[in-house]
């Protein structure tokens, strides 16, 4: 894309502007990604205690009943996957397309995220073994291995999606191009990942506990 540098996002970060940089995104796109992440949450809540029965999870101790009960869970539970994972592409492309054009909208990011389902699933695929092998090679060196590693390819794994809405879907590029953007300052770029991790952590310990706040005596009876 050429004209990428003039994305909004687009420009250095400190620890200063990062959050108030992100909230401005946020906020001047606010009603498209607030109603979507809306409509998408209350659906999939739904479809799940319709289909997906976790009581019986925990009620059923026979092994036989519980094999069955997850078998019937497969199908309902990769429809949930792949709904969640295509949202996920779709708000991806949606927050790097629309604010270098201004004729285009959530619609368009739906269509033209579909060409880019296949490799990024196979791509994933791929992603999971090595960074399997990788955190087994990471428990040699124990803890710190297993923390390095694992963060390592969680890095490679962050530009994957971003490479392939602005570059294409070329999957052996896409891999290549993302291990590139890691190694390039890759102390700072592992730094800035731990840091967004770890907010991002605290937020939803936040608004986890602001939820189950109404529900907090309730479960303080029983």
């Amino acid at each position: 894309m050429e004209n990428i540098k003039k994305h909004p996002l687009y420009k250095k970060y400190s620890l200063d502007n990062l959050i108030s940089s992100l909230l401005e995104f946020y906020r001047s796109k606010f009603i498209v990604l607030f109603l979507s992440s809306l409509v998408v949450s209350v659906l999939t809540i739904f479809y799940t205690n319709k289909y997906v029965d976790m009581n019986a999870l925990q009620t059923t101790s026979d092994p036989e009943e519980l094999m069955l009960i997850f078998n019937d869970m497969v199908v309902p539970v990769m429809l949930i996957f792949l709904v969640s994972l295509l949202f996920y592409m779709v708000l991806n492309h949606y927050i790097i397309h629309s604010p270098l054009d201004e004729n285009h909208n959530f619609f368009h990011s739906m269509r033209q995220s579909l060409n880019l389902v296949f490799p990024y699933l196979v791509t994933m695929v791929l992603f999971l073994f090595a960074a399997s092998l990788a955190v087994l090679i990471g428990l040699s060196l124990l803890i710190v291995g297993v923390f390095f590693t694992s963060l390592y390819m969680f890095s490679i794994f962050l530009f994957l999606l971003p490479i392939f809405i602005v570059e294409g879907n070329n999957i052996g590029s896409a891999i290549s191009r993302s291990i590139k953007l890691t190694h390039n300052g890759f102390w700072k770029n592992l730094g800035w990942i731990a840091v967004v991790v770890l907010v991002y952590m605290v937020a939803s310990l936040l608004l986890s506990a602001v939820i189950t706040i109404p529900f907090a005596g309730n479960i303080l009876k029983t």
